[in-house]
């Protein structure tokens, strides 16, 4: 999501907000001290590894949980995936996403991850369900990853991980509403790793990334998203190089948290962007393509996250404002060291 101004610095907003704010973190603490003391389990069960933020907004989790997925793979231990299901609406929960399950009912991240993995992915509200779900139907699964678990507390959990956007940090370092912090920032001490998207751990500034100096080094780990070809959207075996809209005017589309990190991604690879940023997961209708093109011919661009939403209209009526639309590819890469640390969770009880 879009943060507002006074979530990046101090403002009169900030100040007004502030006592809300105490609140969030007094609950937000009162919630983990709660699962500190009591926490959830049931066995048997598969580990599991917790993916999340503690702050609003993108900070990177899918490409992350598509790095951790090849890492699985490679390694051939199989695994699953559970999540929200955030933007989607099924008619019944747990719903186990198929590569044809629209959008609308899954939800763009979960697609996404099924359609670039052969395994399990369920959603449901409530992730425990999700994850007794899985557990049942696929007994063979070993690790599953519970995409945007951290603050859902009824869900066991063997290691997590929170990604961080190496843009926007923790903005003003205040908890919601004043700030974009969902809990204190004291969270990441009872973490396992902490991933920072876009910037290398040892070249983050001081100012703003105070408590990240303040980390002890074995949980400090970054993240870089490599972008390596255009796809078309109908049509994805049809590719396109990275220079092929070099000095070319597109337009772009990014329904993430952060929009602004796809566009600049876009003006480095050479394109003349005209932005347009969307809210996070949301819905792609032909009648929102037409608003941004006027012009059919000019070249689309958009996220991959954007494009699986795209699957569930009648082609014959939108393939004129899908024709010349592209998606961009991207390769996630994270420290070995991180997989290395995991790797020893996996190996504990065996």
């Amino acid at each position: 999501m879009t943060w507002p101004t006074f979530w990046k610095t101090h403002t009169w907003q900030t100040q007004l907000l502030k006592p809300l704010s105490a609140i969030t973190c007094q609950i937000a603490r009162r919630r983990f001290h709660k699962f500190q003391k009591q926490p959830s389990d049931f066995s048997p069960r598969p580990k599991v590894i917790v993916v999340g933020n503690i702050v609003v907004g993108g900070s990177g989790k899918t490409p992350f949980i598509q790095w951790l997925g090849q890492q699985l793979n490679r390694a051939h231990i199989p695994f699953g995936i559970i999540s929200r299901g955030y933007g989607g609406q099924a008619e019944h929960y747990p719903l186990e996403v198929e590569k044809q399950t629209p959008a609308s009912q899954a939800g763009d991240e979960p697609l996404m991850l099924k359609k670039h993995f052969e395994c399990p992915v369920v959603v449901a509200p409530k992730r425990r369900a999700a994850l007794q779900f899985l557990t049942q139907h696929y007994p063979q699964v070993s690790v599953v990853i519970a995409d945007d678990g951290l603050q859902h507390f009824a869900l066991p959990r063997d290691f997590e991980v929170v990604l961080m956007d190496g843009d926007r940090g923790i903005g003003n370092g205040l908890c919601l509403p004043a700030g974009p912090l969902r809990e204190p920032i004291q969270r990441l001490d009872f973490v396992d790793a902490v991933v920072v998207n876009g910037a290398q751990p040892d070249s983050l500034p001081r100012q703003g990334w105070g408590f990240w100096q303040n980390l002890p080094s074995e949980k400090k780990f970054g993240m870089q998203l490599t972008p390596v070809r255009f796809r078309s959207v109908l049509a994805p075996q049809k590719t396109l190089p990275l220079e092929a809209f070099n000095q070319k005017p597109v337009v772009a589309m990014a329904g993430i948290g952060n929009p602004p990190r796809f566009f600049k991604t876009l003006q480095q690879l050479g394109a003349e962007v005209e932005a347009h940023p969307l809210k996070d997961h949301q819905a792609i209708t032909p009648q929102l393509l037409q608003a941004l093109r006027s012009d059919s011919e000019k070249p689309l661009l958009m996220t991959e996250k954007d494009a699986v939403k795209c699957e569930g209209f009648n082609k014959t009526q939108t393939a004129h404002w899908l024709k010349n639309a592209w998606y961009l590819e991207i390769a996630p890469e994270a420290s070995m060291a991180l997989w290395q640390k995991i790797q020893v969770v996996l190996q504990k009880g065996k």
